[in-house]
């Protein structure tokens, strides 16, 4: 009985190191697997030392290192939402492995790079991981300066329109209040 609770405590052990390990932008399966081999102990100390990919430059793509980018884009139909994840398709051909967790959230990915649009109501909240967001940016004209500088405006604004839609939902706004005020909230963006 002790053998099977040694080997479930090592197998729990390797996976909280995989999971320490996506958390620093790297590969969960790899350092799992590592885990196994060299003792969770091992792995763990070496994620230590070596941090987080994205702040090392170890997170690289063909050659070059991107940063994570948010971008939002209006959308008021689903429609576009299927324009957008078909755009997203077409644009990164390389991100072969799609998973569609709902309707709302679509995930393209080619276990490097990864790409993540949710669908807000009537903003589609895309984020890229280890891939540069050109290509599309330029598709929907979105200015690149934009969408990298304000940063936290953005965030705030994404957070304002979540909280008016909350209000909205209640019913403490109306449709127009709400309509202005999401005007001028996109505005910012």
């Amino acid at each position: 009985m002790g053998s099977i609770g040694f080997w479930l405590a090592f197998f729990v052990f390797c996976f909280l190191v995989a999971m320490y390990a996506e958390k620093l932008h790297r590969s969960g399966i790899a350092y799992f697997i590592a885990s196994i081999f060299f003792s969770p102990l091992i792995v763990f100390l070496y994620l230590l030392i070596a941090g987080d990919a994205q702040k090392t430059g170890d997170n690289k793509n063909n050659g070059n290192t991107f940063n994570d980018k948010n971008v939002s884009i209006p959308i008021s139909s689903e429609d576009e939402w299927e324009k957008l994840k078909f755009d997203i398709r077409k644009l990164f051909p390389s991100l072969d492995s799609i998973e569609v967790d709902d309707q709302f959230r679509f995930i393209a990915t080619d276990g490097n790079a990864k790409i993540v649009a949710n669908r807000q109501r009537d903003l589609a909240k895309i984020l890229f991981y280890s891939i540069d967001s050109t290509p599309l940016l330029e598709k929907y004209k979105i200015n690149k300066s934009s969408s990298t500088q304000k940063g936290t405006s953005e965030k705030e604004t994404i957070e304002a329109l979540e909280k008016l839609s909350n209000l909205y939902e209640k019913g403490v706004l109306t449709e127009e209040e709400f309509n202005n005020k999401k005007e001028k909230l996109l505005s910012r963006i």
